[in-house]
């Protein structure tokens, strides 16, 4: 920051020199032309800099504090270059600005490099944390809410804010360089440290500050049942039911073995924190001015975090992040199986590795029974997080093996949103690459309708989702004809009248064009197709289509004719334009166009 300071400092002192320049008209010699250019591009730079440093991440800026301030001190050295070179005997400008201009360039000169001790304080703490992790212990939560505080970071909200930082510096990160490695290890990081310290971060923000109250009386639902007093560390215990973790376990600690509210038996004696409760509660306590501090001979949940630059750790880090929130998805109440679906939908969105962690940990099953849920947001995440799980090649028999397929579909048909179900489509896209699945899809009476659904009502997405599911299943023979049964053929060409000179659309097009192509080979698709509209617009793509539009054109007018559709021939030899875009295809296409369109033009001659 001080590092910062001091460079944006010199760019404003730098500002009444260029307008005094700029608006005395001055004639300036070719040696001050090249430093003010060079000296524009330091200041354009800083700039720059400025942004990156503002929009980034706190921890990512802690991680890195050695590489911004080595910038930093770049760019001011950079800016003493252009000054020096200023002749400022030959410029018509008053004293003050000339004297200005010298305390700039002594100062530039003087510039050393400078790494703020606050800063790398900050970093050893964070460091020695993750250092503990990556040897596979925890550190205790106070050591990292103390951190957090050090950083601003002091509520679920804020860490939601860090955590949005950090996913668009992964989204401009290269998925395998060191620099992405290190952003999804502080993602992991900070993921299960606000979870555990401060509750699940909700993607409804109504979720966590529900709960509005008049007066400071304590509500019931925050009062232990055994002290009735605030609960300051609320804990599951075996029976679902909440206790302050110092008043159950004394009452455990006398020798009972049964819940104190209801009776039960323990089967075990397991304290599980309730993240939720505890953030509800802090809420409250603040909004009402009453303490919420908790001593640190209190027992307290504990986190796990990975190291900054070992893919072992970042691995590690998923791990622990995952069997955290599979346990609030199997054992939460409703809002917290939501927010935990969320936050797995999110971390299965980053990686191969928390995919296969996520799977590891359990959350398939967990995740499967969420999709048939009433709230709409809770089947949305679970779907979204199916999805991404389903990219990683071995947890796709794992979502089948957990009877995912029925639920999958029944989003697809009823799904309550629309991103509900072209997720679904696109999960079912995902788990068609196997040949043993697209049986399984196949046999389920409703999937191809529902995705012919999707293609003809859909949005643009989803009918993208829906065209590629689609083309999958029909690459077996026997699903082929439940698709031209479901109708898929109109609108299939009812695509290409849409989008055809819709540049927007370009990747639809295609792949209707493809999806076209298997079903012409089949005789069931040939004579639908023959029933349409289409020859018109596939001779309108071979002749003005893109390189791969025309392709895909060629490849279905050769599986009509090869079918022994004797009009399309005709059509071919009557249409003016059409013998010309092939002999254009023959001479510019593709090896596999070319092939194509050699067969064709061999139809058409011996005709």
């Amino acid at each position: 920051r001080k590092n910062l300071t001091v460079i944006l400092r010199r760019v404003r002192l730098m500002l009444p020199v260029v307008e005094e320049v700029r608006d005395g008209n001055l004639l300036l010699p070719p040696s001050a032309v090249i430093a003010f250019q060079e000296l524009h591009s330091v200041m354009l730079r800083a700039g720059e800099l400025a942004d990156e440093l503002r929009e980034s991440s706190q921890l990512w800026l802690l991680a890195e504090c050695e590489l911004y301030s080595t910038k930093l001190f770049e760019l001011s050295r950079d800016m003493a270059a252009p000054l020096s070179m200023l002749p400022l005997s030959l410029l018509e400008l008053p004293i003050e600005i000339k004297e200005q201009v010298e305390l700039l360039k002594l100062q530039a000169r003087r510039f050393k490099l400078f790494v703020d001790p606050v800063e790398l304080d900050l970093q050893a703490k964070l460091l020695e944390l993750l250092k503990e992790f990556e040897k596979k212990r925890t550190p205790s939560s106070d050591r990292i809410e103390e951190l957090f505080k050090r950083l601003l970071l002091t509520s679920a909200k804020e860490c939601q804010r860090e955590l949005e930082q950090l996913r668009k510096l992964a989204r401009k990160s290269s998925s395998r360089s060191p620099k992405a490695c290190r952003i999804n290890s502080l993602i992991s990081f900070l993921c299960f440290s606000s979870c555990v310290l401060y509750g699940m971060v909700s993607e409804d923000p109504q979720l966590v500050t529900s709960l509005s109250l008049s007066s400071s009386s304590i509500p019931d639902e925050y009062k232990c049942p055994i002290s009735l007093e605030l609960m300051r560390d609320p804990v599951i215990i075996a029976t679902g039911q909440t206790y302050d973790r110092s008043s159950i376990q004394r009452w455990v600690e006398a020798g009972n073995i049964t819940c104190p509210k209801s009776g039960q038996k323990l089967i075990h004696m397991t304290l599980i924190p309730n993240f939720a409760l505890r953030s509800l509660i802090a809420q409250w306590c603040e909004k009402n001015k009453v303490p919420f501090w908790m001593s640190g001979k209190d027992s307290r949940a504990t986190v796990g975090v990975d190291h900054i630059a070992n893919a072992q750790a970042t691995i590690a880090a998923a791990r622990m992040t995952a069997s955290f929130l599979v346990g609030k998805l199997a054992m939460g109440p409703p809002d917290i199986q939501k927010q935990a679906a969320y936050e797995l939908r999110l971390l299965a969105k980053i990686g191969m590795e928390n995919r296969r962690c996520i799977a590891e940990a359990g959350a398939i099953p967990f995740l499967v029974s969420l999709l048939l849920s009433r709230d709409a947001s809770a089947q949305e995440n679970a779907i979204t997080a199916l999805l991404n799980l389903s990219i990683f090649d071995s947890n796709k028999s794992l979502i089948m093996t957990a009877g995912a397929l029925d639920p999958i579909v029944v989003v697809l048909c009823n799904g309550h949103s629309a991103v509900a179900r072209e997720n679904a489509a696109a999960t079912i896209f995902s788990l068609s690459t196997s040949d043993e699945n697209k049986v399984a899809i196949g046999s389920k009476g409703q999937a191809i309708p529902a995705l012919v659904e999707l293609l003809q009502k859909g949005t643009q997405t989803g009918k993208k989702d829906a065209v590629s599911a689609l083309f999958n299943l029909s690459l077996l023979e026997e699903n082929k004809e439940k698709v031209v049964q479901a109708g898929a053929v109109t609108s299939l060409v009812e695509n290409l009248e849409q989008y055809m000179d819709d540049e927007g659309n370009a990747e639809l097009l295609e792949n209707s064009l493809a999806l076209l192509g298997l079903l012409a080979a089949s005789e069931p698709g040939a004579k639908s197709i023959a029933r349409t509209s289409a020859m018109s617009f596939l001779v309108r793509i071979l002749e003005s289509g893109s390189p791969r539009e025309k392709e895909n054109a060629t490849a279905v007018l050769l599986a009509l004719c090869r079918g022994g559709d004797h009009s399309v021939v005709r059509c071919l030899l009557t249409v003016p334009g059409s013998i010309t875009a092939l002999h254009s295809l023959l001479a510019s296409g593709s090896s596999r166009a070319k092939r194509k369109a050699t067969s064709l033009m061999k139809i058409l001659q011996n005709w």
